[in-house]
């Protein structure tokens, strides 16, 4: 029974190959300069690609969540308005997947 036990086991079930994992998440953070905005998050080590995304304040539901993918950089700018404001998180990703979401990051810009 032995081997030809242990053969039947591999055909069926294949050979024992690691389960990858999604990268960890990133750490996000936040500088506002008058109406400048930039998000910045840590290089996640095997990540090749972020997934920046966003929603505005007051929340509205899941509807309302839009995403950019941004490439591998670890860092976004833009241009807001006055009284604008969002919540955004990041997640890293590689060719299996995203991670779970970054802490979320609340960004307004205060009317002057």
């Amino acid at each position: 029974m032995g081997m030809k036990y242990l053969s039947t086991l591999v055909i069926l079930f294949g050979l024992s190959t690691p389960l990858t994992a999604s990268p960890i998440p990133p750490t996000l953070t936040n500088a506002i300069n008058g109406l400048s905005v930039t998000v910045s998050w840590t290089n996640v080590l095997g990540a090749t690609k972020y997934k920046l995304s966003y929603a505005p304040i007051p929340y509205t539901g899941p509807e309302s969540i839009a995403s950019l993918d941004v490439g591998n950089i670890t860092s976004f700018s833009a241009n807001l308005w006055e009284g604008a404001g969002f919540y955004v998180a990041v997640q890293a990703g590689d060719d299996t997947g995203f991670s779970e979401y970054s802490n979320i990051s609340n960004i307004t810009i205060e009317v002057c």
